[in-house]
């Protein structure tokens, strides 16, 4: 029993929410002549049990903390789109091209535990 509740705050405590940047070399353009600023890869992940009921999930009003939000499945396109637009926002993008997401999820000890996690890529240009 003390090994199931270990297992289950350390999963709680794993939502996170990331946003990583891949800064563009200078001069780097598009076909159009739009200056790239960045590439950037956003990640939110939450934890399921049963496949239904949220656990934890990242916090995407906090990127890249250690900050999680309880019993909310945080894991939706608009969560994504709002971690974007605070990044592009945040280095003073004029648009944001090739947007892309897709989900994935990992289930343990069967399907007691599922963490589901959306994955947006995005360029942004000036």
């Amino acid at each position: 029993m003390r090994r199931l509740m270990l297992a289950l705050v350390a999963l709680a405590l794993a939502g996170c929410a990331t946003v990583v940047r891949m800064p563009a070399a200078p001069g780097t353009r598009t076909e159009d002549g739009r200056e790239i600023i960045e590439t950037v890869s956003i990640m939110n992940s939450c934890w399921l049990f049963l496949t239904l009921l949220p656990i934890a999930s990242g916090n995407p009003e906090r990127p890249n903390e250690c900050s999680t939000k309880w019993f909310r499945n945080t894991v939706t396109i608009q969560s994504q789109l709002d971690m974007l637009e605070a990044e592009a926002r945040a280095v003073g993008a004029g648009a944001v091209l090739d947007v892309a997401s897709y989900e994935n999820d990992e289930d343990f000890w069967g399907v007691v535990f599922l963490r589901d996690k959306l994955h947006t890529t995005a360029v942004l240009v000036r």
